[in-house]
Protein backbone atom coordinates (compact mmCIF):
# COMPACT_ATOMS: atom_id res chain seq x y z
CA UNK A 1 0.00 0.00 0.00
CA UNK A 2 0.78 3.78 -1.01
CA UNK A 3 1.12 6.06 2.13
CA UNK A 4 -2.85 6.55 2.01
CA UNK A 5 -5.34 3.91 1.29
CA UNK A 6 -8.82 3.54 1.55
CA UNK A 7 -9.88 0.74 4.80
CA UNK A 8 -12.99 -0.73 5.60
CA UNK A 9 -14.16 -0.08 9.12
CA UNK A 10 -16.30 -3.32 9.07
CA UNK A 11 -14.47 -6.18 7.09
CA UNK A 12 -10.54 -4.42 7.35
CA UNK A 13 -10.42 -4.98 3.48
CA UNK A 14 -7.87 -2.81 1.54
CA UNK A 15 -7.84 -0.86 -1.32
CA UNK A 16 -5.51 1.62 -3.72
CA UNK A 17 -6.76 4.69 -4.44
CA UNK A 18 -7.89 3.75 -8.19
CA UNK A 19 -10.22 0.77 -6.81
CA UNK A 20 -12.56 3.31 -4.90
CA UNK A 21 -12.91 7.29 -4.29
CA UNK A 22 -12.90 8.37 -7.75
CA UNK A 23 -9.38 9.43 -7.93
CA UNK A 24 -6.02 8.19 -8.59
CA UNK A 25 -4.01 9.34 -5.82
CA UNK A 26 -4.55 11.39 -2.18
CA UNK A 27 -3.79 14.70 -4.06
CA UNK A 28 -5.96 13.57 -7.40
CA UNK A 29 -9.02 12.79 -4.64
CA UNK A 30 -8.61 16.26 -2.77
CA UNK A 31 -7.72 18.42 -6.01
CA UNK A 32 -10.12 16.68 -8.32
CA UNK A 33 -13.46 15.60 -5.58
CA UNK A 34 -12.83 16.86 -2.50
CA UNK A 35 -12.15 20.76 -3.70
CA UNK A 36 -14.77 20.62 -6.38
CA UNK A 37 -17.26 19.08 -4.21
CA UNK A 38 -16.96 22.22 -1.36
CA UNK A 39 -15.52 19.93 0.85
CA UNK A 40 -18.41 17.70 0.69
CA UNK A 41 -17.66 15.29 3.83
CA UNK A 42 -19.77 12.30 2.76
CA UNK A 43 -17.49 11.50 0.03
CA UNK A 44 -14.86 10.45 2.68
CA UNK A 45 -17.26 7.66 3.88
CA UNK A 46 -17.28 5.42 0.71
CA UNK A 47 -18.98 1.61 -0.04
CA UNK A 48 -16.22 -1.59 0.37
CA UNK A 49 -16.14 -3.20 -2.83
CA UNK A 50 -15.71 -6.46 -0.58
CA UNK A 51 -18.50 -6.19 1.93
CA UNK A 52 -20.62 -3.57 0.09
CA UNK A 53 -20.50 -1.09 3.46
CA UNK A 54 -20.83 2.28 3.32
CA UNK A 55 -17.99 1.94 5.65
CA UNK A 56 -14.21 2.83 3.79
CA UNK A 57 -12.42 5.48 4.77
CA UNK A 58 -8.83 7.59 3.76
CA UNK A 59 -6.31 5.68 5.99
CA UNK A 60 -2.74 6.41 6.84
CA UNK A 61 0.51 5.65 8.91
CA UNK A 62 1.76 8.67 10.77
CA UNK A 63 5.01 9.19 11.34
CA UNK A 64 5.60 7.41 8.18
CA UNK A 65 8.47 6.18 9.72
CA UNK A 66 9.24 4.72 12.96
CA UNK A 67 6.64 3.16 14.79
CA UNK A 68 3.66 4.46 12.96
CA UNK A 69 0.21 5.06 14.04
CA UNK A 70 -2.49 3.75 12.00
CA UNK A 71 -5.42 6.69 11.46
CA UNK A 72 -8.65 7.20 9.73
CA UNK A 73 -9.70 10.16 7.72
CA UNK A 74 -13.69 11.66 9.64
CA UNK A 75 -13.12 15.14 7.94
CA UNK A 76 -11.32 17.08 5.61
CA UNK A 77 -11.57 20.81 4.96
CA UNK A 78 -8.77 22.86 3.11
CA UNK A 79 -8.41 26.81 2.51
CA UNK A 80 -8.29 27.21 -1.55
CA UNK A 81 -5.86 29.84 -1.67
CA UNK A 82 -5.39 31.41 -5.32
CA UNK A 83 -2.45 29.49 -6.93
CA UNK A 84 -1.46 25.80 -6.00
CA UNK A 85 -0.72 25.73 -2.34
CA UNK A 86 -3.94 24.45 -0.65
CA UNK A 87 -3.56 24.33 3.67
CA UNK A 88 -5.92 21.56 5.28
CA UNK A 89 -7.04 20.40 8.53
CA UNK A 90 -7.63 16.72 8.98
CA UNK A 91 -9.78 15.36 11.54
CA UNK A 92 -8.67 11.88 12.20
CA UNK A 93 -9.08 8.67 14.77
CA UNK A 94 -6.06 6.28 15.46
CA UNK A 95 -7.57 2.75 15.02
CA UNK A 96 -7.13 1.75 18.56
CA UNK A 97 -8.94 4.61 20.13
CA UNK A 98 -12.15 5.96 17.11
CA UNK A 99 -13.63 7.70 20.12
CA UNK A 100 -10.92 10.40 20.03
CA UNK A 101 -10.56 12.69 17.33
CA UNK A 102 -7.20 14.65 16.57
CA UNK A 103 -6.26 17.22 14.00
CA UNK A 104 -4.13 17.05 11.59
CA UNK A 105 -2.42 20.34 9.83
CA UNK A 106 -1.37 19.25 6.04
CA UNK A 107 -1.01 20.94 2.67
CA UNK A 108 -0.61 19.95 -0.91
CA UNK A 109 1.35 22.22 -3.49
CA UNK A 110 -0.61 21.37 -6.89
CA UNK A 111 -0.81 17.47 -6.81
CA UNK A 112 2.51 16.67 -5.26
CA UNK A 113 1.89 15.25 -2.17
CA UNK A 114 4.68 15.65 -0.07
CA UNK A 115 3.25 18.49 1.86
CA UNK A 116 1.09 15.71 3.45
CA UNK A 117 3.96 14.64 5.61
CA UNK A 118 4.91 18.38 6.89
CA UNK A 119 3.02 20.39 9.05
CA UNK A 120 1.04 23.37 7.05
CA UNK A 121 1.35 27.17 8.16
CA UNK A 122 -1.33 29.21 9.02
CA UNK A 123 -2.18 33.01 9.74
CA UNK A 124 -4.49 33.50 12.92
CA UNK A 125 -7.23 34.20 9.96
CA UNK A 126 -6.36 31.78 8.14
CA UNK A 127 -7.00 29.64 11.35
CA UNK A 128 -10.09 31.68 11.88
CA UNK A 129 -11.59 31.11 8.76
CA UNK A 130 -10.93 27.24 9.13
CA UNK A 131 -12.83 26.60 11.92
CA UNK A 132 -15.49 28.47 10.73
CA UNK A 133 -15.57 26.26 7.49
CA UNK A 134 -14.64 23.11 9.14
CA UNK A 135 -18.08 23.90 11.54
CA UNK A 136 -19.71 24.50 8.68
CA UNK A 137 -18.91 21.35 6.79
CA UNK A 138 -19.33 19.13 9.60
CA UNK A 139 -22.25 20.54 11.19
CA UNK A 140 -20.56 21.69 14.71
CA UNK A 141 -21.71 24.45 16.85
CA UNK A 142 -17.96 25.88 17.32
CA UNK A 143 -14.44 24.70 17.11
CA UNK A 144 -12.21 23.88 18.89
Amino acid sequence: MTGYWWQCEKCKAKFEFDQIGGANSIAGFIRDVLLPSDWDQSLLLQRCPTCGENSARITYDFPRKKNPLVFRVVNIVGLDFPGTYLPMMWGSYEVTDPATVKYDFKYIEGRNPQGLTKPAIFTKDDLAELFALYCKKTSKKSFP
